[in-house]
């Protein structure tokens, strides 16, 4: 039975919406913690809340996850089809993304240390910008839902809900390649967001090669996707035992 045109068409336009989903739900979570240190009475709540971007992470993850299921319901799709390998194996699968790992790496890293070398002089800058005090229940939320909640959204979104949808729609695989990693890159701008124009400059192109990097590896081989959820994984929890660990 084919289906509808309203229901073919509806993936795609979903598809531009959910790309776009992600910044505002980081900017509205944001918002909100502003909003709590501001009725606290913590100085200057918009700096401050820069140290909170695990939680508005956290936040903006749990209600993009509630849009992806509801989406991929709307379509018939489990969220683990979504996840699983589409061609070759499991293993073939693994190879390949512990081959890429090196470059991943490369483009995770050095683009950040250029750009903050460019900005300030120093790369570790814009790190010591991300870290600050939190009470003991925000440290916990970065170092357990933190890393469970942006793998289990970011990649799938970005990689595997968004990237096949345009392709379906006709997007040409180099346009549809670039403006996902770009979207994949450019979210990290209000993660978080700070009225910095160096600090946003830094926040947003440091990510733009790696989410290039990645979405370009699962557009060639979809099969990669959840091996790159298990790394991110890894990476954001890295990431979250740091913050705990300095919280005390």
């Amino acid at each position: 039975m084919c289906a509808s045109p309203s229901r073919q068409t509806d993936p795609a336009r979903w598809a531009w919406l959910l790309l776009a989903s992600r910044v505002l739900a980081l900017l509205a979570a944001q918002a909100l913690i502003v909003a709590g240190l501001t009725w606290s009475g913590t100085a200057e709540p918009l700096w401050s809340s820069a140290a909170w971007w695990p939680v508005a992470a956290t936040i903006a993850n749990l209600a993009g996850l509630a849009l992806l299921g509801w989406r991929l319901r709307a379509e018939g799709v489990s969220y683990r089809a979504l996840l699983a390998p589409q061609t070759g194996s499991r293993r073939h699968g693994g190879a390949a993304a512990f081959g890429l790992l090196p470059v991943l790496v490369v483009a995770g890293v050095v683009p950040s240390m250029w750009i903050g070398t460019m900005l300030w002089g120093d790369p570790a800058t814009g790190q010591s910008l991300l870290r600050g005090p939190l009470p003991g229940w925000a440290a916990l939320v970065a170092l357990l839902l933190f890393p469970i909640t942006t793998a289990a959204v970011e990649l799938p979104t970005y990689a595997g809900y968004v990237l096949p949808r345009l392709r379906t729609a006709g997007v040409p695989a180099i346009a549809a390649i670039a403006v996902v990693g770009l979207a994949l890159g450019i979210q990290h701008g209000a993660l978080p967001f700070l009225p910095a124009s160096k600090f946003f400059l830094w926040r947003t192109l440091m990510f733009v090669p790696l989410g290039v990097s990645l979405v370009g590896a699962v557009a060639w081989r979809p099969r990669l996707l959840p091996w790159f959820v298990a790394m991110h994984l890894a990476l954001v929890g890295w990431w979250g035992y740091q913050l705990w660990r300095a919280a005390g």
